[in-house]
């Protein structure tokens, strides 16, 4: 099972005391999963989701407005997942439910008022429910192994810019982009993320997201460790193979008996340590040098090295 379906399943469990947060959490799902049906005979409200959870969860909010609920269970063809679709009969029941959700006004079908109003998310615990409510209905969250991801999908610009300034006021910061036909609102932050699960009661959710933000980290921190000392050793081994070339060809160009003693000793440790590290260098000559003075004494070497080879290049050039 999904990370997404862990997380929906404790959420749709989550206790409403009152039927005030029922209602509002009724309120997220008309607007994220809800679908209007007209037809000639009847006014029909229609769930569909591919969590059992879920749809026992709306069957429940729903069945005090009405007894005429069907609930269906259905193959999806493309991608082979089953479905569940719960259809509320009833005209002066649907028209009821979409009252009290501040959804539909004066029974016009086709002018959906997609903010929600204070009347139906006004206390804190109110605005936890339809978070959840919208959350269930038409949200998902990647797997935090892979990547933090968060994100609502919705029918309307207006409910998802809705969604946002509600998340906002908890400093819970989404952004909205339009995919498709569709308007989503994203979480990448996996701070942010840990605050809407808190927000929604999936405690347990929460507390594994954590524990997988805290290896992620880690295991990062120790990356950035192991690529710091990587890159360390690779700039080592450069800087001591150019001195190495340097030391040769002053050797080779009878150079290398010009240089005072003090330089050509430290030239030698370098010539026969090509592995070290400068401070390794300062041990192998009995700390006679400190790491700064081994470094002096190379560039004096290279600087030599360079300056005849510059000499060289000008002759041959002539």
């Amino acid at each position: 099972m999904s990370f997404s379906n862990i997380l929906k399943n404790e959420a749709a469990r989550v206790h409403l005391d009152s039927t005030k947060l029922m209602l509002s959490e009724l309120a997220g799902f008309v607007r994220s999963c809800g679908e209007i049906k007209i037809t000639k005979e009847e006014v029909s409200l229609e769930f569909i989701t591919e969590n059992p959870s879920i749809a026992r969860r709306i069957f429940t909010l729903i069945k005090s407005y009405t007894s005429e609920i069907e609930a269906f269970r259905k193959s999806n063809q493309l991608n082979k997942n089953n479905y569940y679709l719960i259809e509320m009969k009833g005209k002066y029941a649907v028209d009821d439910l979409l009252f009290d959700t501040d959804f539909i006004k004066n029974g016009d079908y086709h002018n959906k008022n997609y903010p929600v109003g204070k009347e139906v998310v006004n206390t804190e615990e109110e605005l936890r429910a339809y978070l959840r409510g919208c959350f269930l209905g038409g949200g998902s969250i990647t797997n935090p192994e892979k990547y933090y991801h968060l994100e609502f999908v919705t029918k309307s610009k207006d409910f998802a810019e809705d969604i946002r300034n509600k998340l906002l006021t908890k400093d819970i910061l989404g952004k909205v982009s339009k995919r498709k036909s569709s308007y989503i609102v994203y979480i990448k932050e996996g701070e942010q993320i840990s605050n809407f699960m808190a927000l929604i009661g999936a405690n347990q959710g929460l507390l594994n997201f954590e524990n997988i933000r805290i290896v992620k980290e880690l295991r990062n921190n120790v990356n950035r460790v192991v690529n710091c000392e990587t890159a360390n050793i690779n700039k080592t081994i450069s800087a001591s193979m150019k001195q190495i070339e340097d030391i040769q060809f002053l050797i080779e160009t009878e150079n290398f008996e010009l240089l005072p003693g003090d330089v050509r000793e430290v030239g030698m440790i370098r010539l026969e340590n090509e592995d070290s590290s400068l401070s390794d260098i300062v041990e192998i000559s009995g700390n006679k040098y400190s790491k700064s003075g081994i470094n002096y004494r190379l560039k004096k070497i290279s600087k030599m090295a360079e300056k005849i080879r510059g000499a060289n290049n000008e002759r041959n050039e002539s």
